[in-house]
Formats: C-alpha cells, sequence, structure tokens
C-alpha cells in the first residue's frame, strides 16, 4: 500500500513526545507499506534531519515555514477575519497546498495519513480515504488551558477551543478512521462524532532499543523535558519553578534543575533567576540528560492526550513524578510506577523522597521499565496499527454516498 503520510512539523530530533510519536509510527508503518512524507521545516537548518526520514519513507518533502512575529500577528488576524482556529491557519500554506494536490494527482496513493488536526485542511479534498491521527483532543487541550488564563486571554483562549471543536467534529466526520492515544480522547472526540469510526491505540517506543542506565543516577539532579513553545508546558514549568522549588531546594539544597527543549531568552532569562535552575534548550540528543538524572518532574497543569516523556522515562528506567494530567492516559499506578501529586507541597514532597531514597528510586524505575515493555514497546503496538490502517483504506471504509459508517 502507498500512503501519503502529512505531518506539521519534522519528527527530528526526538526532543518533543509529539516527535517522537511520529518518529515511530513511521517506521511501524514502513515496515509493510512505502511512505511519502510530507513535513514541515521552520529554518533552513532543519534539512539536516531529513536523513533520519528518508531511512524510513519512499520520498520526504521538506516545506519551509518560516516562524516570526509578524508571521503570527497575520494569522492571528486572518484567524479573526474567516472565524477559524487560529491553531489552523498558522498552519495554512497556499504553496504547500498546491505540491502536495500536485503529487496526489501523479502518485497512485491508497491513503492520506493526516498527523496531526492540522494536516486534516491538506488532506481533505485528494479523493483519497482520509485518516486523522489525533495526538490529542485539541479543543479541550485549549479549553483546559483557558481555565489556568487570566482575563482577557482567556476569554481568547475559549474563542480558540470553541472553533477547535467544530474543526475537529468536521475532521473526524470526513476521516475513514480517528485514531487516539487515550480512551478519554476517544470518548471526548465520539461526543462530537457520534457515527465515526474511532480506535484508541497508545504511543509505541523503542523500549528494548532505548539506552538505559543499571541504576537511577546518585546525583540530585530533576529533569524537565518540553519545548516552552507550548503553552501548557511553559505554564507548568513556571509554576514548578516559583512554588514547588524553593521548597525542595529547602530540603536537597545541593538539587539541580535542568529545563531541555525549546525556550526563549525571555523564558530562559526568566527562569534561570531561580537558583540552581538551568535551561538548556534544544538539542539534538536527549540520552545524557537522562542518564545524569535522579528523576523526572512533569508538573503539568493542562493538556491533552498523552506524555511521552513519561514513556520514554520509563523505558530508560528513570523515576517519574507528576501531576495527576500529567500522566493522564497512561495506564500505570501511582505509588508503583511514578508518583503522582497535585498541590506545590505534595508535588514537593515526593521529589524530595526519590532525591532521598535510592531503593524506592531504583523501584520506580523497574517498574516503570517492565510496564513500558509490557504496553508500550513497539512489539505490542505495530500488528495493531498496521490493522487500523490498512482497514482504513480498504473500500468499505466508506458508504457509496460517502459518509462514515458507524463504529462497531
Amino acid at each position: 500500500m502507498r500512503i501519503l503520510f502529512l505531518t506539521e512539523t519534522i519528527p527530528a530530533p526526538l526532543d518533543s513526545g509529539g516527535r517522537i510519536k511520529t518518529f515511530h509510527t513511521l517506521g511501524m508503518l514502513a515496515t509493510r507499506h512505502e511512505i511519502s512524507c510530507q513535513t514541515f521545516i521552520r529554518t533552513p537548518g532543519q534539512r539536516a534531519h531529513a536523513a533520519l526520514l528518508e531511512d524510513r519513507c519512499e520520498s520526504v518533502a521538506l516545506h519551509l515555514v518560516p516562524r516570526s512575529p509578524l508571521r503570527e500577528a497575520i494569522s492571528a488576524v486572518r484567524a479573526l477575519g474567516t472565524g477559524r482556529p487560529f491553531t489552523l491557519v498558522r498552519h495554512n500554506h497556499r504553496a504547500a497546498h498546491a505540491a502536495i494536490r500536485a503529487l496526489a494527482r501523479r502518485e497512485p496513493f491508497d491513503l492520506v495519513y493526516c498527523d496531526h488536526l492540522s494536516m486534516v485542511q491538506y488532506g481533505r479534498g485528494l479523493g483519497l480515504p482520509l485518516l486523522y491521527d489525533a495526538h490529542n483532543v485539541e479543543w479541550e487541550l485549549v479549553a483546559r488551558h483557558a481555565m489556568t488564563l487570566a482575563r482577557p486571554a482567556r476569554a481568547a483562549a475559549r474563542l480558540e477551543a470553541a472553533r477547535l471543536r467544530l474543526e475537529e467534529a468536521r475532521a473526524c466526520r470526513e476521516a475513514s478512521l480517528v485514531l487516539t492515544l487515550t480512551e478519554a480522547n476517544e470518548r471526548a472526540l465520539r461526543l462530537l462524532a457520534p457515527s465515526s469510526r474511532i480506535r484508541t491505540l497508545p504511543i509505541a517506543l523503542d523500549v528494548r532499543g532505548t539506552p538505559r542506565t543499571l541504576k537511577p543516577a546518585s546525583t540530585p539532579h530533576v529533569l524537565f523535558v518540553g519545548g516552552l513553545h507550548w503553552p501548557p508546558n511553559a505554564q507548568g514549568l513556571e509554576w514548578f519553578v516559583t512554588h514547588i522549588w524553593p521548597i525542595v531546594r529547602h530540603s536537597v539544597p545541593d538539587a539541580r534543575m535542568f529545563c531541555v527543549g525549546r525556550a526563549s531568552a525571555a523564558q530562559r532569562a526568566r527562569l534561570e533567576k531561580a537558583t540552581n535552575v538551568s535551561v538548556v534548550g534544544a538539542v539534538d540528543n536527549v540520552e545524557p540528560w537522562f542518564r545524569d538524572a535522579r528523576v523526572l518532574a512533569v508538573p503539568l497543569q493542562s493538556g491533552s492526550g498523552m506524555r511521552v516523556k513519561i514513556l520514554d522515562a520509563f523505558a530508560r528506567r528513570l523515576p517519574v513524578v507528576a501531576t495527576p494530567v500529567g500522566w493522564e492516559g497512561i495506564d500505570a499506578v501511582a505509588g508503583r510506577h511514578l508518583l503522582s501529586a497535585d498541590g506545590p507541597e505534595a508535588f514537593a514532597r515526593e521529589l524530595v523522597r526519590v532525591l532521598r531514597d535510592p531503593d524506592l528510586a531504583e523501584a520506580l524505575a523497574e517498574a516503570g521499565h517492565r510496564l513500558a515493555l509490557d504496553r508500550y514497546d513497539l512489539a505490542s503496538v505495530i500488528r495493531q496499527l498496521l490493522a487500523a490502517v490498512e482497514g482504513a483504506a480498504s473500500p468499505g471504509a466508506r458508504s457509496p454516498a460517502g459518509r462514515l459508517k458507524t463504529a462497531g
């Protein structure tokens, strides 16, 4: 089968949950099918990552679409004028549309795989069965984040959430199949489009092939992984550094915090005012930072989908402390596979426990690693994914009238 795969950002380096998920999805699909990948880059330097995709895909096209404050402002004005979500407008580019349509006319594809909601606008109208891979429930993610904002930002976020809700409902109705990461996300999307075919498949990692240390590091280093361009990451880390980190350092004065992921100069300057906090920024290889850490902190207060960073920590045998929202959707047991806490004092207390107790750290690391092997390894997910994708491309995926069949 020939698959036209559309994704909103090049899935390399593997420094974010979305990129990790997309990278491994491509690898699983490529074991049986030919993939033509169309993806977007923000800078010419990102072309260097294309080699990673070329090993998995028959062809790769990189659409260079730079980001700037001016471009973002223009997208915001267009969104306001058209009534469409800003999230989709900022990803909507005429030249990319034309190139993808021309490719679909030239090549005999069997399916268009739309990785993220923003890619559905490129996949519709190509005359192909459409699969929508919903990394998150986008409207719900924005609505949750709105609750953490002050006015007038809260009102703007709620309007964006309402517009995204309409777009997600439309995408689900148009798709031959919708893939979600968690049962909660599946339920949320079924409320939008009850007749759609929706299936939950967990994120898959190469757990067996992931480097892992023999035991958690002895240094009292706390790791945060995530790009601060994503509002839930930025808001969660600000909350952590302001309200949790001082409590941790009171109990463990030599504790250090390392934040790995894209960050602006202003974010870096603000966060590094806190003692023993270092904002590393984007890196090509996260392995050294996982290896030197004692614990991964996931202090998210909003979000949707599944945090790949937690599964990555499990695969590497790194203990995890997370808020309930942070580990939502992961088939884990609090107290066994990770420690869960919500308020600042409770979160700090659990972090201190891991930093001070090597036996606890090792027990969490072992339990998390076993869970990752059993539930989230590539070998556990690949057959389910291939069967779902092949079913979405079959002639019976849609009725003759083009309406979606009800999921059975």
